[in-house]
């Protein structure tokens, strides 16, 4: 087997999963990330009202705001599970 059969036929398929592994990993991370930075440096959304009700100490209002970004976060993340194909022995199956 030469070196670009064995590329393309084990190492970029064995990569391939890592890659995908580690996107999914990322995308939770990068919401977190966003939330982050709006909370640090916003005049407007949601890390504004969860800092501004710790302000006026409104435990409320920042639970309310945790809920609502983790209802976010869970929608996106069922959404994306969702929108995968089912395997092709499964599809039959399915519907």
């Amino acid at each position: 087997m030469s070196e670009r059969q064995l590329l393309g036929h084990v190492y970029w398929p064995s990569a391939l999963s890592w890659m995908f592994s580690s996107l999914h990993t990322s995308v939770g991370f990068a919401v977190v990330g966003a939330v982050v930075g709006e909370y640090l440096g916003s005049a407007a959304g949601l890390g504004y009202l969860i800092q501004h009700a710790e302000g006026v100490f409104d435990v409320a209002g920042v639970f309310a705001g945790m809920i609502v970004l983790g209802d976010v976060r869970g929608r996106k993340s069922i959404a994306g599970d969702q929108s995968r194909e089912p395997p092709a022995g499964l599809a039959s199956e399915c519907g």
